[in-house]
């Protein structure tokens, strides 16, 4: 039982970040930001809308 919960777990973060990767890839195409500063803003936790 517990296996399967850390089993779904670990596909939800695999999605995710798989995701995270190909928004990361599409904004830095379009110019819309500086791979430093999104970085620090990810660390930082503001948002997407907030990042300079």
């Amino acid at each position: 039982m517990e296996n399967k919960k850390l089993l779904r777990i670990s596909e939800r973060l695999e999605k995710v970040a798989v995701q995270l990767e190909l928004s990361f890839d599409a904004m830095l195409e379009e110019g819309d930001i500086d791979p430093r500063t999104f970085s620090d803003s990810v660390k930082s936790g503001r948002r997407r809308n907030e990042i300079p």
